[in-house]
């Protein structure tokens, strides 16, 4: 069973062990190393795409798209919808 959809930081999410009822959103910047996340959890969906709003002066290079929010919305509620949680 799922017990959450959480959002942290990639230097806390490394740190923490992975959990078998939690799937992971995984965003980084397209400048930004892969993430190193321990094996175990339910889903890890990996996004690239820098996190900032363009024109707020944060260097974004590539904001995310409609087709990425569209995945991640999806994939969000596949898993609101499955039969494991």
């Amino acid at each position: 069973m799922i017990e959450s959809i959480e959002y942290t930081s990639r230097r806390d999410v490394e740190r923490r062990v992975a959990c078998s009822r939690t799937v992971l959103l995984s965003i980084r910047g397209v400048d930004e190393r892969e993430p190193r996340l321990p094996r175990g959890w339910a889903d890890v969906l990996p996004m690239t795409f820098d996190d900032v709003v363009p024109g707020e002066g944060f260097g974004c290079e590539e904001p995310m798209t409609d087709e990425q929010a569209k995945e991640i919305s999806a994939w969000i509620g596949r898993w609101r919808q499955s039969p494991q949680g």
